[in-house]
């Protein structure tokens, strides 16, 4: 899926329909931005004390199980969440399902004693190669649409249910220039339209397609003669200011979750959530733009830091509040693991004793 032309596109689904079949990368207009638009999301906070059903801010944690890569879904009052584990019996990464009908205790979780989150995904295609990764569940319809990605890219699985799946017999978006995809994040919009995020070669990218399987890749600047990133590294910083710390994104930029939202004022406001590295450290950043195209602009405050390598964020709006969920390390008995905590935005809310585990995930 390698470029072939750069076309400028103005995103309506008729116009891509028409393009689809002659290139495999669009151009893109930005909207006129006026003001920054990285505001409306975070900074959040880590669950503590009685927050969670286990040892805050842990909502998903089981040391043979390595739970990591969170993808949340919201069902009915609750949310369900995606995430990879590790299969012991064959030491390969798998995608589990597991819910929660408080955004808190979820089933299969170390205090959730008896429940084992299902297997629902596993590889089993050559393109795969052994592990699984970077679930991303999105709702078509009456379906469960399961992106996620393998060795050679990106694939995708639907399900009536939720929990049996029928995988694509090919990967939907392979390696272009930019270098293997990976980490999808996907939103449909109101015109039929998927938006698909990823991250290739430590740099986030941008595909849409108007079927959710054949994809193009957009490219946010069409002066320059190669594919552009909707976002970078940010440059090192050497003379910092009295009390100003280094950016926290220098290194990579991975695990994109995408999301819009309309602004007071009556803009489009398309929200990104990514993991930054730098120097061995990792932060959940924000970056956004107004509309559907262009580049991103970057908040220079991370939106979540935990010191315990937070990373892949996801988020699940309940009410008033906003859960993030990622995947942090944990001490455990011999070595630390891999596991999935929680953060809440406001920050300033606080909440009460987590609901019951559910009876099923």
């Amino acid at each position: 899926m390698k470029p072939i032309a750069r076309i400028q596109s103005s995103f309506s689904a008729v116009s891509l329909a028409l393009l689809l079949a002659a290139c495999s990368t669009l151009g893109t207009e930005s909207e006129p931005v006026e003001g920054l638009p990285t505001s409306g999301i975070g900074p959040f906070r880590r669950l503590e004390g009685m927050e969670t059903a286990g040892v805050a801010p842990f909502v998903f944690d089981s040391e043979p199980a390595r739970y990591r890569d969170p993808a949340a879904l919201p069902e009915g009052d609750g949310v369900l969440l995606y995430a990879v584990a590790l299969d012991r019996e064959v030491e390969r990464d798998v995608i589990v399902r597991t819910r929660a009908n408080d955004g808190r205790a979820f089933y299969g979780a170390n205090v959730d004693s008896g429940h084992t989150a299902p297997t629902i995904l596993r590889a089993d295609q050559a393109w795969e190669g052994e592990n699984l990764s970077g679930p991303a569940p999105l709702r078509v319809g009456n379906e469960i649409w399961l992106y996620y990605a393998g060795r050679d890219g990106v694939g995708l699985a639907r399900s009536k249910d939720g929990l049996t799946f029928t995988k694509e017999a090919a990967p939907i978006l392979v390696a272009g220039d930019e270098g293997i995809p990976s980490a999808p994040s996907v939103l449909l919009r109101e015109d039929g339209t998927f938006d698909l995020l990823y991250a290739a070669g430590c740099a986030l990218y941008e595909a849409t397609s108007t079927d959710g399987v054949h994809f193009v890749r957009l490219d946010p600047d069409l002066t320059t003669p190669s594919l552009d990133a909707l976002l970078r590294v940010s440059a090192p910083k050497t003379n910092l200011l009295p009390g100003e710390k280094p950016p926290f994104d220098t290194d990579c930029l991975s695990d994109p979750h995408v999301t819009t939202r309309i602004t007071p004022a009556g803009r489009l406001q398309f929200r990104v959530l990514y993991t930054g590295f730098a120097s061995d450290q990792t932060t959940i950043g924000f970056a956004a733009r107004y509309g559907l195209s262009g580049a991103l602009v970057r908040n220079d405050l991370p939106a979540f830091s935990a010191g315990l390598h937070e990373r892949g964020p996801t988020t699940y709006e309940r009410g008033d509040l906003l859960f993030l969920y990622v995947s942090l390390d944990k001490k455990g008995s011999r070595n630390t693991f891999p596991t999935i905590g929680a953060g809440l935005a406001p920050a300033t809310m606080h909440l009460e004793k987590p609901a019951a585990f559910p009876e099923s995930p």
